[in-house]
C-alpha cells in the first residue's frame, strides 16, 4: 500500500504542471474578484487535483503497469484501496489550496468559508466516488465518455429535481414550511456538527463505491 502511494505521489509531482496551472487560475480570479469567488475556486481546485487520480488509473493501464503490478505482492482490493485513499488526499489537497488564500485575505469571513469548503469538499467527493468505479472499469477513451455521461446525467438530475421540487412546493404549503424549518435548522448547525454529518455521508459513499470498485478489480483480467 504505501508503495503504491508513492508511486502516485511520484506521478503528482511530474503532474506538477497541471497543479501550477490550476494555481494560476486561483490567483487570477483572487485577484480580479477577490473572496467572492470562493465557491468556484475552492469547487474548481478540489476538482482539478481530484482529476489527477482519474489520471494515475489510465496511467497505469496505458504503460502497461497492471500486469506487474498484480505481479508483486499486492492485492487488487489493496490497489483499489489505496486510489480511494490517494483520492481522498487529492481532493483535501486541492481544497486546502484554495481554502487558505481565501481565509488569509479575509480572516473574518473564516468560518463562512469554511462552511462553504466543507460542502463542497463533501460533494466533490461524493462526485468521485461515482466516477472511480467507471473508470476502473472502463478506462482510458471508454471511462472519458462515461464520466461524461455521469456528469450530464447529475447535471440533468438537478435541473428536474429544481424544477419539479418548486412546482411541488408551489402546490404544497406544508410542505414548504417543512423544508424552511429544516433549511433553518441547517443554518443553526455549527461547523463541527456539519462537518460530522458530511463526513458520515462520504463515509457511506466510500464504502459503496469501495465495494462496488473492488468487484470490478476482482473480475478484471490483464
Amino acid at each position: 500500500m504505501k508503495g503504491l502511494l508513492v508511486k502516485d505521489f511520484i506521478f503528482m509531482r511530474k503532474n506538477k504542471k497541471m497543479v501550477i496551472m490550476l494555481l494560476a487560475i486561483e490567483i487570477i480570479f483572487l485577484a480580479t474578484q477577490g473572496v467572492d469567488s470562493a465557491p468556484f475556486i475552492i469547487g474548481y481546485m478540489t476538482m482539478g487535483c481530484g482529476m489527477l487520480v482519474l489520471s494515475s488509473i489510465t496511467t497505469d493501464e496505458y504503460t502497461k503497469s497492471m500486469p506487474f503490478l498484480m505481479a508483486l505482492p499486492i492485492s487488487r482490493k489493496e490497489y483499489v484501496l489505496e486510489k480511494y485513499i490517494f483520492s481522498v488526499i487529492c481532493n483535501l489537497f486541492g481544497c486546502l489550496l484554495a481554502f487558505l488564500p481565501c481565509c488569509m485575505m479575509k480572516p473574518a469571513q473564516t468560518g463562512e468559508v469554511l462552511g462553504m469548503a466543507m460542502v463542497i469538499l463533501a460533494v466533490m467527493l461524493l462526485v468521485q466516488m461515482a466516477m472511480l468505479p467507471a473508470q476502473l472499469k472502463y478506462g482510458g477513451e471508454k471511462g472519458r465518455v462515461v464520466l461524461m455521461g455521469i456528469f450530464v446525467c447529475i447535471v440533468l438530475a438537478v435541473t428536474l429535481l429544481k424544477k419539479g421540487g418548486k412546482a411541488l412546493l408551489d402546490r404544497h404549503e406544508g410542505l414548504q414550511l417543512w423544508l424552511g424549518g429544516m433549511l433553518n435548522g441547517l443554518e443553526r448547525m455549527d461547523n463541527l456538527a456539519f462537518a460530522a454529518g458530511a463526513a458520515v455521508l462520504c463515509v457511506i459513499g466510500f464504502g459503496i463505491s469501495y465495494a462496488v470498485s473492488r468487484g470490478i478489480m476482482e473480475k478484471k483480467e490483464f
